[in-house]
């Protein structure tokens, strides 16, 4: 069936595009990464991706730019990864949810101990559970975190609501402030502050990569010992036998290289992370026995339960001081 033609359309040009109408033909470009939005004969690019629902099977995992915001949920096993700030309406499960901004969960991470919400700036939640949270700068729980692990190049902040922080671990750099740490079954947890923690991620994934490499290296070492035992004379190598051993032998180097600079880079997160400067936990409310804070080496654990309570770190004396509120 011939198909009829199809009528002459004008389109409008909104924001973020440009025109070129190049023999006849007119190409529409984007000047930013973005969403296309299409309104009647108007099209535009929003430098915001808007998920009118959950993220999950329907949308498949997102991987943007710019700005996301997630009108419903993010679903256990699915992943939002944004090059600036997430907003996320409803909750977020055992998911990999990474932003170069910052992160603002208007309801609960119910992490399941899988998963992680990371982003270079700061994080805001109402409240989570088995969860693992990492800000460059404060994480802020608006109404109580259980049992989570909470890195914070900042603060970590939890004063409105209930404002309590059961068990797990909390690292933050500048210090915590929250109406109630622990509870009266008291929970094992643990609070450090006073040091670059986000460098103490880095140097984990340092080790690790470190630890790859030297593997690999070792196996090239076994492959140039074993040529060099089976073939006394290396000038008569089989050429298949010589390109393998020629190959060994440049990775080795490459990778000797590469070791030597992960040491050195090591020695330089150990000597950031090393240092302990003044920092404080304030706790408007409750802090129970059970929960031990530490400023680096430096230990304090309340023996009952204390009210209205401030535990400062002064880097000159390296001494923990406690006082009333």
């Amino acid at each position: 069936i011939a198909a009829r033609r199809g009528k002459d359309i004008t389109l409008e040009v909104g924001d973020n595009i440009q025109v070129q109408d190049e023999d006849e033909v007119i190409s529409y470009i984007s000047k930013i990464d973005g969403q296309l939005v299409w309104e009647g004969n108007r099209i535009s690019v929003e430098p915001v991706l808007t998920i009118q629902g959950d993220v999950g099977p329907k949308t498949g995992n997102i991987n943007f730019n710019g700005v996301v915001a997630v009108q419903g949920s993010i679903a256990d096993g699915f992943n939002v990864l944004a090059g600036k700030d997430i907003t996320v309406n409803g909750n977020v499960g055992s998911s990999v949810v990474q932003a170069g901004g910052c992160i603002v969960v208007k309801n609960g991470i119910i992490g399941k101990n899988r998963g992680l919400v990371y982003a270079k700036g700061n994080v805001t939640v109402k409240f989570a559970e088995n969860s693992e949270i990492r800000a460059g700068g404060n994480i802020d729980i608006k109404r109580a975190a259980l049992n989570c692990s909470l890195i914070a190049g900042g603060r970590v902040i939890s004063l409105t609501e209930k404002g309590q922080i059961i068990g797990g671990v909390l690292k933050a750099g500048e210090g915590v402030e929250a109406k109630i740490l622990g509870n009266e079954s008291e929970h094992k947890m643990e609070v450090h502050v006073g040091s670059d923690f986000v460098v103490e991620v880095k140097l984990r994934a340092l080790r690790k990569e470190l630890a790859k490499y030297q593997s690999v290296l070792k196996k090239m070492f076994f492959l140039i010992e074993k040529v060099k035992k089976v073939y006394t004379d290396l000038d008569k190598l089989p050429e298949k036998i010589l390109a393998t051993y020629n190959e060994a032998r440049k990775r080795a180097t490459a990778l000797k290289i590469a070791i030597k600079n992960l040491k050195e880079k090591e020695q330089q997160y150990l000597a950031k992370f090393s240092d302990v400067h003044d920092s404080e936990v304030v706790v408007r409310e409750s802090l129970y026995k059970g929960v031990r804070i530490y400023f680096g080496t430096a230990v304090y654990e309340p023996e009952d339960t204390k009210s209205k309570i401030r535990i400062s770190y002064n880097s000159d004396t390296q001494k923990v001081h406690v006082d009333l509120l």
